[in-house]
């Protein structure tokens, strides 16, 4: 029998507000925390529209019977802040901690994390969780076959743990690239998507988008090839997506422009040179007072920012 997954990226956390200023210092500070905006985004799940109808059980929508979470400290304080008070049990489990070996991406002892955390059950996570190959140098652009591979059998593993539990309403608090790699689809901070998961088949076919804050298309490079990200398979996304990550600053490092390409049905991604200039392009439609989503489909101009996990 099939299950129901939410998956929901932890909220803002301090390496990516500093990654618009160095992403060398970000890429530096260990385990980051929530931003006081990751904290309200975090808040906010409970009001979610796609969270909002299982937490609050609407028209007979089962409640999630339990929250696996991602050892890293972003990934558990959205977790613990955002279904504070709905009785759901917190598992951690370090098959969805963050990718790379970087300090962001790198966790602390969970010796050090009970105490910070009470209410999550650290049971089957081992002290030193956090030590892994990276495979991918954000800094370089430097890919790791032997990192690659270990990052497909930790996403097999994560499936196969899901298929395994017991519950059929699960959600998941975890990363960026994480479920690039799992599911390959970009989330933006505090996203959530309902997703089916079955459980026969090869671990990547198991999973199949139910419900997503608009439709999920493909995304392309400017000569028309498959976007993927820190050595992922091809990456789909929602144009809401884009549109929350245009909002991201006038320092973002790497910024792209994301426009419907109508042949194809995806979304084509193509450099621009600056913020201000995608900026300047989405407060002109803004003041068109555009009346719905299909309108938005047929003139956007989203800028879909480009920062690691």
């Amino acid at each position: 029998m099939g299950k129901t997954v939410y998956l929901v990226r932890h909220g803002q956390a301090e390496h990516n507000v500093a990654w618009h200023k160095s992403p060398k210092i970000a890429t530096e500070i260990r385990d980051p925390k929530l931003t006081e905006t990751g904290r309200k985004q975090a808040k906010g799940l409970q009001l979610d529209p796609i969270l909002f109808k299982s937490l609050f059980e609407i028209g007979g929508t089962p409640k999630p019977e339990v929250c696996i979470v991602s050892p890293l400290s972003r990934t558990l304080e959205t977790a613990t802040i955002g279904l504070e008070g709905f009785g759901i049990p917190l598992v951690a489990c370090e098959h969805f901690q963050e990718c790379a070996d970087c300090p962001s991406d790198t966790g602390i002892p969970v010796s050090d994390l009970t105490g910070r955390f009470p209410e999550v059950d650290f049971s089957d996570v081992s002290n030193e969780w956090y030590l892994k190959c990276g495979h991918f140098n954000f800094l370089t652009g430097y890919e790791s076959a032997e990192g690659l591979r270990l990052l497909e059998q930790r996403m097999a593993a994560a499936t196969e743990y899901l298929c395994s539990r017991p519950e059929e309403t699960i959600v998941i608090s975890a990363h960026h690239t994480v479920y690039c790699f799992l599911v390959g689809i970009e989330f933006a901070n505090c996203e959530v998507m309902m997703m089916d998961l079955s459980s026969a088949g090869a671990w990547r076919s198991r999973w199949t988008v139910a419900e997503s804050d608009g439709e999920v298309m493909p995304l392309y490079t400017p000569d028309g090839k498959p976007w993927t990200w820190s050595g992922s398979g091809s990456v789909s996304g929602t144009l809401r997506t884009c549109l929350k990550m245009s909002a991201l600053g006038p320092r973002a490092a790497q910024v792209s422009l994301a426009m419907l390409d109508s042949t194809r049905r995806g979304f084509l991604s193509t450099s621009t040179p600056s913020y201000e200039t995608a900026h300047e392009r989405w407060r002109g439609l803004t003041v068109l007072g555009l009346a719905s989503i299909a309108v938005v489909l047929t003139i956007a101009r989203g800028a879909l920012w480009r920062q690691p996990t």
